[in-house]
């Protein structure tokens, strides 16, 4: 036993010399509580994150942990430095939590220039800073994501965000409540509603799903991710509702991501067109011009008929006009307006002919501000070979 114990000394002793005739350091043990506190006990190596407190096979609780440096405690060793590595021999952010089998492949002198310094420093950086955000989460700032989706009018899929994506639009307001979004995917219909008819059938799939989550889950704050026809985001922010908290996303034009943008430019504000009265008719049309104008003609077309027509216009409406959750709200303030007025000036029998022209947060908003004693809601779509079409009523 005496001489293994010899062996092994003098095994480490000429592995020191190697390395510089410089011994590992030991590492306070305030720093290592630190560091596996920041690691969480996993593997800080990009892409393995393996739990290093239990063994993976058999679930025993054993200590499987490794502690590597980013600059090597040696001046000879992988990434050393003559100044730096007696310096930062100790210092916890030059320090990794990782498992056996990566701490022998980052400390290997011939992979020195497949994992330089910068690289391990940033997967030490983004592993820690998820850390931080899963363990900064309170429940007042969980929310489950909820991706809805549809086929579009011409038949094309979308394409909807990913986990990851919609975790970093969520982020820093919002934490995820779960790790992969709540789906209502309407994709999947054997039938796409052509007519008032099919649309009744495809709303009525839609609101037996979205109950299912809703009892399953039930969330009390939704983030929304929505890709489909105008008429299902209008109908989903009206299961939705005012009862739960909800906020709203959107691609980017560059369709690259899902978080608001900054814009330089003076956000536009959505501003309230209305007829001037009395009236006598009892149905109204409601315009809400935000991506595009909707032409006097083709709401005449598709209705036989002049009615009093009200708008919420953008003064220059247009594709990505829409870049802050304010302006959505904003949006919402002016409907809710209108379907309180409509009753008072057309009578308790009004009914709103709604053509929209709107990006998924603002459709989805119609929805959530209509309430079931406003006036009936008849919701149009605009379809490039027939105009404007009647699909459902809210």
């Amino acid at each position: 036993m005496r001489k293994r114990l010899k062996a092994r000394k003098a095994a480490a002793a000429t592995k020191a010399a190697r390395a510089g005739d410089v011994a590992r350091p030991k590492i306070p043990q305030h720093v290592i509580l630190q560091l596996w506190a920041r690691a969480a006990g996993l593997c800080e190596f990009e892409g393995c994150g393996q739990k290093l407190w239990r063994h993976g096979l058999t679930l025993q609780a054993i200590n499987r942990s490794h502690i590597a440096h980013i600059v090597g405690f040696s001046s000879n060793g992988p990434r050393g430095d003559p100044e730096r590595s007696p310096l930062l021999a100790t210092d916890i952010d030059n320090l990794m939590l990782v498992c056996q089998d990566c701490h022998n492949l980052i400390d290997k002198k011939a992979l020195e220039d497949k994992y330089p310094e910068a690289r391990l420093r940033e997967m030490k950086r983004a592993h820690e800073e998820r850390i931080e955000r899963a363990t900064s989460m309170t429940p007042s700032k969980k929310s489950h994501a909820l991706v809805f989706t549809s086929r579009m009018a011409n038949g094309t899929i979308p394409n909807p965000p990913t986990p990851t994506q919609a975790l970093e639009a969520m982020w820093p307001r919002r934490y995820p409540a779960q790790e992969r979004p709540l789906e209502i995917d309407l994709t999947t219909l054997t039938e796409q509603p052509q007519d008032p008819d099919g649309w009744q059938r495809a709303l009525a799939e839609m609101n037996r799903r979205f109950d299912y989550l809703k009892e399953t889950v039930r969330p009390e704050h939704y983030s929304v991710f929505a890709l489909a026809r105008i008429p299902f985001m209008i109908a989903l922010g009206r299961r939705l509702g005012d009862k739960v908290d909800v906020d709203t996303y959107q691609l980017s034009k560059d369709k690259r991501h899902w978080k608001w943008e900054e814009s330089d430019e003076a956000s536009q504000t959505p501003e309230l067109r209305e007829p001037e009265g009395p009236f006598v008719e009892s149905d109204v049309v409601l315009k809400v011009e935000i991506s595009g104008r909707i032409p006097a003609a083709q709401v005449r077309r598709a209705l036989g008929e002049d009615l009093p027509t009200y708008s919420i216009q953008m003064p220059a409406p247009g594709l990505g006009v829409v870049t802050s959750p304010e302006q959505v709200a904003q949006a919402g303030i002016l409907l809710h307006h209108l379907f309180n007025k409509i009753p008072q000036a057309h009578g308790d029998t009004a009914r709103v002919h709604l053509f929209a022209a709107v990006p998924p947060p603002v459709a989805v908003e119609i929805g959530r501000q209509y309430r079931s004693h406003f006036p009936r809601l008849r919701v149009y779509e605009y379809l490039p070979d027939q105009g404007w079409c009647f699909t459902l009523e809210v």
